[in-house]
């Protein structure tokens, strides 16, 4: 074997290793992630000058079935680590912080996560194309014992990466279903790595056997193979796009002033005044969070509080004042959950320029690390006003939070349901 041949292997061999690491985003963390990126970069550029001579020999020589499903997929891994890279670049914090490609953040972090996904298959199957030489070192093994432990362990691994592949809902992100990627950050580095090579061995592993079936002859029995080899990708897709759905699991809670408060004679409020929007039932927020069920077919949750407030206007802005002033605490008489969700929609009215204090409460009763979080807000004239930096601010680190944030002025809630519809389209739901 000469020094060419140990260089590119050495090169592949690097470059299989930082594609694993890459996808472990939540074990090596944002600023490893990029300078991992970078050398993957660099290892892919030399990877193209090793193999320049195969781009030479594109109009040479017959098209097999092979060589066209190869020559096509070399050429997507090309396009997708170019879009990776360029997107990559423009998010970038640290190592590229100085390169402005003048790219929206929220579109590169979209091109990124379609390219990245859609890449690490497509990598995991273009090394299935060249797994016959790695299967041709086992098959020198005189030891059969071995050699058998060795072909089941892999075949073991292979079946873990298409649960894994399934339970990590990664189909979705490829499709866009889901615009945000959920990690998962209590799980262990090698759990995480191990995850992802299970991916890619099942990936590897099986183009490895469609490959071994475009090379055989034609016939009735290869083509059941073949018949069959579809019928289990086709189911797996399906699969994997209705475990999706369903994994993908939505709660909006929202709190109402109308629903945290005892109106004794409803009669008697003004329905003219400012008041009436939101305490007399269903409250501004209770209809923005009905308008989002609608669309999303997410479960909704009120949050209530132990003591109501009261239903005059005025009392009811005194007390969340000093709730404000002394940062209370409200108890809340009602829990949920929250484990099962991926994504939860929190709605609140804008009291004194930030959130009730009763959204604080449900964001310190419950665990919301790894979730994404959206936010959506009914107000006054002060609009959004501080809101959402202190929400922010109450949140756990290791969140995703939604950047468009709703907010419904009282008077325009009229026309809340399509701006709702538009938003929600918007931010990919």
């Amino acid at each position: 074997m000469n020094r060419k041949i140990i260089f590119k292997m050495i090169i592949d061999l690097s470059m299989t290793i930082f594609l694993l690491l890459l996808m472990s985003y939540q074990a090596t963390g944002e600023k490893n992630h990029e300078w991992l990126g970078a050398g993957m970069g660099l290892l892919f550029i030399i990877h193209i000058i090793l193999n320049r001579l195969w781009y030479k020999n594109l109009f040479k020589g017959k098209y097999t079935n092979f060589r066209i499903i190869q020559t096509i997929i070399n050429f997507l891994i090309l396009f997708l680590m170019i879009g990776s890279l360029i997107s990559g670049i423009a998010m970038s914090r640290y190592v590229f912080k100085s390169i402005d490609l003048n790219i929206g953040n929220s579109f590169a972090r979209l091109v990124h996560m379609i390219t990245v996904y859609w890449g690490f298959i497509l990598m995991s199957v273009h090394l299935g194309m060249h797994l016959g030489m790695i299967n041709g070192l086992f098959n020198k093994l005189r030891n059969k014992k071995i050699l058998i432990l060795l072909k089941s362990t892999f075949y073991l691994i292979s079946l873990y990466g298409f649960y894994t592949f399934i339970k990590l809902n990664l189909f979705s992100y490829m499709i866009l279903k889901n615009q945000f990627v959920f990690f998962n950050f209590e799980q262990t580095f090698i759990s995480v790595l191990f995850d992802y090579f299970s991916i890619m061995t099942a990936c590897a592993v099986g183009t490895h056997y469609f490959i071994k079936i475009l090379h055989r002859k034609k016939g009735g029995k290869i083509k059941m193979k073949k018949i069959f080899l579809l019928l289990i990708i086709n189911i797996f897709i399906s699969f994997s796009i209705s475990y999706g759905a369903e994994n993908n699991k939505i709660l909006i809670a929202y709190f109402s002033w109308g629903e945290n408060t005892i109106v004794t004679n409803p009669a008697d409020i003004d329905v003219d005044a400012v008041t009436s929007a939101s305490v007399l039932l269903p409250g501004n927020v209770t209809k923005m969070a009905n308008w989002i069920q609608e669309e999303t077919g997410g479960d909704l949750f009120s949050i209530k509080v132990k003591e109501p407030y009261s239903s005059n206007y005025d009392e009811c802005l005194d007390r969340a004042a000093d709730e404000k002033a002394e940062n209370l605490r409200p108890e809340l008489i009602n829990q949920i959950d929250i484990s099962k969700y991926d994504t939860i929609f929190i709605g609140y009215p804008n009291w004194w320029y930030t959130a009730p204090m009763a959204i604080f409460s449900f964001i310190e009763n419950n665990n919301l690390e790894g979730k994404k979080v959206v936010l959506f807000c009914s107000h006054g004239t002060g609009g959004l006003a501080r809101s959402v930096r202190d929400i922010r601010a109450a949140l756990p680190d290791n969140i995703i939070l939604e950047e468009n944030v709703i907010g419904i002025y009282r008077n325009d809630i009229s026309d809340g349901k399509r701006r709702i519809e538009n938003w929600l389209k918007e931010i990919g739901y």
